[in-house]
Order: C-alpha cells, then sequence, then structure tokens
C-alpha cells in the first residue's frame, strides 16, 4: 500500500530530528572531552603521561591534539631523581653527573616535586606556602649530601612562579578561553543544523514531487493496462463468435456441397432421360471454318425471335427528362435485336460452347466492379474534391477490412455522399451538367 507524501515527509523530518540529537550529543561530549586534554595539556602532562592516566584511545587522542593544533610530545614538569651510581671493587671511583641548570635552583634533582598551575588565586597562594613551608628540610638535605643551597635560590623560584602566574592572568584564564571556543563551537553547530535542516527541506520536497510523479504515472498505466485487458477480452470473444461463426459456415457448406453433388446427379440422370427421348441430331463438322450445325427433324421448342425484357418499362432512368443525356452510358447493358437467344438456354440446358455468338443470360447481368463504378460517378460539389474525400473513404475501409466486399464499399459511397448532400433523390442534370 502506497503512504502519503504527508506521512513521508514526517517519517523523514523525525529521523532528522533524531541524526542531530545523536549528532549534537557526541559534539557535546567530544567538546568535553577536548576542554580536559587541553586542561591536562595546561598543566604540563604529555602526550604519554595523559594516555597513561586516561582511558582515551591513542588515535582519539592524538585527533584531539590535531584539532587543539598541540604538539604530540609536551614538556612536563615532572621529574625523577636519576638512579644512583654502584662503584664495581675494579673500578675507578664514582663520578658524579653533571648538574643541570639552575633554572628552579639546586634542589631539582634532589627532590621530586609536581608543581600544578591553577586559574585560582587560592590555589597558586598555597602552592607558594608549600614550596615556601619546604625550604629547611631542603637546606638540611642539601647540607647532608654536601651540596651548596641558600635561601636566595628558594625565593629566586619563589619569584619566577610568581612571575609565571601574573603572565597566565594577564593573558586571560582558561575558563574564559573554553567558554569563548564553546560559545564559537555552538554557533557554528547552530548554523551547521539551519543548513542541514534547509537541505533536508529542499531534498523533502523534490522527493515529494518525484513520487506525486511517479503516482500519476502509476495511475496512467494502470489505465492503459485495464484499457488493454478489456480489448483483448473483447476480442477474444469476438475471435470466439467468429470461430462459432465460421464452424457454422463450414457445416453449411458441406450441406451446400452434398445437395449440390445430389442435383448434379439429378441433372445428369434427367439430361441421359432427355437425350434419350429426343430425336436424332446430325452434327456436321465444317473442316474450313470449324463451325457447328445442328440439324433437327422436329419442330423447335423455342421460337427464333430476338429479346425483349419485359420489365424494361421499369428502368427508372427512362422515365427521367434527361434519358437522352444518360442512354450513351447504359447502352451496353442492351443487346441488340440483330442477336438471337442461345437455343440451348432457351430449352433449359446449359450452354458450355465457349464460341456460341447467341446471347446467354450471364451477359443481361452488370457487375459489381460496374455497379460501384456507376454509384462513384453520382458527384457532389467539387469533382476534385469528392473523388479526394472518397477515396480516403475507400482506403480507411481498406485497412479495416482485408476482403473485397461490394456491399460495404457501396454502403461507404452513399454514405459519403449523403454527408455531403442529405437530399435522396440528386438533380441529375446539376451533377451531370
Amino acid at each position: 500500500m502506497l503512504r502519503t507524501a504527508d506521512e513521508l515527509r514526517a517519517e523523514l523530518l523525525a529521523k532528522k530530528r533524531q541524526r542531530e540529537e545523536e549528532a549534537q550529543k557526541r559534539e557535546e561530549l567530544a567538546a568535553q572531552a577536548r576542554g580536559a586534554v587541553y586542561d591536562l595539556v595546561f598543566l604540563g602532562l604529555s602526550f604519554k603521561e595523559i594516555l597513561q592516566r586516561t582511558s582515551i584511545a591513542p588515535q582519539t587522542l592524538a585527533l584531539m591534539f590535531k584539532e587543539l593544533k598541540l604538539p604530540y610530545r609536551m614538556p612536563t614538569q615532572i621529574y625523577e631523581s636519576p638512579k644512583p651510581v654502584v662503584a664495581s671493587p675494579r673500578s675507578t671511583p664514582p663520578v658524579e653527573p653533571p648538574k643541570p641548570s639552575d633554572r628552579f635552583g639546586a634542589d631539582r634533582w634532589s627532590k621530586e616535586m609536581v608543581i600544578e598551575v591553577s586559574d585560582s588565586e587560592d590555589e597558586d597562594e598555597m602552592e607558594i606556602d608549600e614550596v615556601s613551608s619546604s625550604t629547611p628540610s631542603e637546606r638540611s638535605r642539601s647540607a647532608d649530601s654536601g651540596e651548596l643551597s641558600t635561601v636566595d635560590d628558594v625565593q629566586s623560584r619563589i619569584r619566577e612562579l610568581e612571575e609565571k602566574i601574573k603572565i597566565m592572568r594577564d593573558k586571560g584564564s582558561v575558563e574564559a578561553k573554553l567558554q569563548e571556543v564553546l560559545s564559537q563551537r555552538e554557533l557554528i553547530a547552530q548554523r551547521r543544523q539551519k543548513i542541514e535542516s534547509q537541505v533536508g527541506e529542499f531534498k523533502i520536497d523534490q522527493l515529494t514531487s518525484s513520487i506525486e510523479a511517479n503516482r500519476v504515472e502509476l495511475n496512467r498505466l494502470q489505465n492503459t493496462i485495464a484499457a488493454q485487458t478489456q480489448t483483448l477480452k473483447e476480442a477474444q470473444n469476438a475471435a470466439k463468435q467468429l470461430s462459432v461463426q465460421l464452424s457454422t459456415l463450414e457445416s453449411r457448406d458441406r450441406v451446400l456441397a452434398s445437395k449440390q453433388i445430389q442435383l448434379k446427379a439429378v441433372k445428369k440422370e434427367e439430361l441421359e432421360s432427355s437425350d434419350e427421348s429426343d430425336t436424332e441430331l446430325t452434327i456436321e463438322m465444317g473442316t474450313e471454318t470449324g463451325q457447328v450445325s445442328v440439324n433437327t427433324n422436329t419442330q423447335p421448342k423455342v421460337c427464333d425471335f430476338a429479346y425483349s425484357s419485359p420489365l424494361h418499362i421499369f428502368s427508372s432512368h427512362r422515365f427521367s427528362p434527361f434519358a437522352n443525356v444518360f442512354a450513351p452510358k447504359y447502352n451496353s447493358r442492351y443487346v441488340s435485336s440483330d442477336r438471337l437467344y442461345c437455343k440451348t438456354e432457351a430449352s433449359g440446358k446449359t450452354c458450355r460452347d465457349d464460341t456460341c455468338p447467341d446471347v446467354h443470360a450471364s451477359d443481361f447481368n452488370i457487375s459489381k466492379q460496374e455497379t460501384l463504378r456507376h454509384l462513384s460517378e453520382a458527384v457532389v460539389g467539387d469533382p476534385k474534391e469528392f473523388r479526394k474525400g472518397l477515396a480516403k473513404q475507400i482506403c480507411e475501409l481498406e485497412k479495416v477490412s482485408t476482403e473485397f466486399d461490394p456491399l460495404e464499399v457501396a454502403k461507404v459511397i452513399i454514405d459519403y455522399r449523403h454527408g455531403l448532400d442529405p437530399v435522396r433523390f440528386l438533380d441529375w442534370n446539376e451533377l451531370n451538367a
């Protein structure tokens, strides 16, 4: 079942909001982690120390260092005391290692210290007090180890720490910087969310329009398939009817063929009986002309006279005032009075002589093609336009029907002429002027 565009749009918007919330949560967690890493680096921890003290993966920590634009190895303020040198019995007296620079005084190698720098003034003062309170013990240790240590060294170290704290306070607190960075990130996230919402709405509109277009195309295809299915059913029904009619016609043809065979047999028997009862006929063949002459001893059954149809008075054109105009068109249909009717056909038989000069019944029939020709000669309006339109109608009939049916062609001609002029009785003088 197809869902509506509103349902699809609501589903897409819900998925989009869910993805945005998940991305925002991940961004917040990443920002918190980056802030914690920045604080640790600011306090002097190196990449390796942060990796040891936290559960962050090395790749993630490296990515955070890249985002914060920090090197992987940072100087630390955690120092270890050197290992003592053990003198072997065969070696020379031990040699003391060289002393490092007195940046933080001579006590650098004598005590393991961790100095943390904080933004609050109370913690800074506590660190300074701790360093100040540790000076007597340091003096005693230095005196015991043979090293020279004075109060000036400790005071110089305290002053150096105070200057460092002052410089850091002048530059601004870490919290303010973090707050500024977080505000900028929130602004960037809002802009990104706005852009993504606009892009999502645009994509939703495009998807909705494409769905509507696909739905219209689907409806059109369904209608086409339904129409074709209906046409196919009608064609199948017509084919069934034609098959039934064809079987009926075949059965009729078989019956007619059997009847014709029976009729021929009956006629043959009648001819044989009539030949036996007739008088003797003498047939003489001409040697030069090849003509056949029939001589009988009895009187002929049919008199020798010119054939004149008793229905000639019913020819409609003879009663027309324009009979003389149409006479040349129909003279070929009338038999000359000089020719005699065939005696064989007059006696009821069939004349099978192709060279018989007499008139036969087939000579009085008008062919179907000639009948159609006479129908098409009754022009209405412009002759060129009339013939052009009539030819078009007949061509359309030929496309539909593959067999030549004179009755269908005559119907097309009559309907075409009546469409141009609905009058049933035509003015022959006007049509043939």
